[in-house]
C-alpha cells in the first residue's frame, strides 16, 4: 500500500478507493467533497449568469415588440395620409402650377397667384 494519498479521479471504480488505509480514504473523501462544493458553486454561478442573460434577452424582445407596434402604427398613419389618389391630385396641381409659371415666362410670382394655388391645393387635397 502506498503512503502517499492517491488521486481519486484516477480510479476506475469506487472499490479501488478501499485498497488504501482509512486515513487515505478519508483524505480522498475530503478532497472529493471539496471538489463537489467547488463544482456546485461554479455551476450555480454559470446558471445564474445564463438566467440573467435570458432575462435580458426577454426584456429586449419585449422592447422590440413595443417598437414594432409603434412603427406599424406610424406606417399605417403614413399610408392613410399618402394615398395614391391624393398624391395624383397633388402632382397634377404641381404640373398645373409649373406650366402656369412657364407660360408667363417670368420667374416672379404674384402673391395672388400663390394664394389661389394654395387654396386650390387645400380644396383638392
Amino acid at each position: 500500500m502506498a503512503a502517499e494519498a492517491p488521486d481519486p479521479k484516477t480510479f476506475a471504480s469506487w472499490e479501488d478507493a478501499f485498497q488504501y488505509p482509512i486515513a487515505a480514504v478519508r483524505g480522498m473523501e475530503k478532497q472529493l467533497r471539496n471538489d463537489i462544493d467547488s463544482n456546485r458553486e461554479k455551476l450555480r454561478s454559470l446558471v445564474g449568469a445564463s438566467y440573467r442573460d435570458l432575462l435580458h434577452t426577454a426584456e429586449s424582445i419585449l422592447e422590440m415588440d413595443s417598437q414594432m407596434h409603434s412603427v406599424e402604427s406610424y406606417l399605417g398613419n403614413m399610408g392613410v395620409r399618402c394615398n395614391s389618389r391624393l398624391m395624383d391630385k397633388k402632382a397634377a396641381n404641381l404640373r398645373s402650377w409649373d406650366s402656369g409659371i412657364r407660360s408667363r415666362g417670368t420667374a416672379t410670382i404674384s402673391m395672388g397667384f400663390l394664394r389661389r394655388e394654395m387654396q386650390r391645393s387645400r380644396r383638392d387635397g
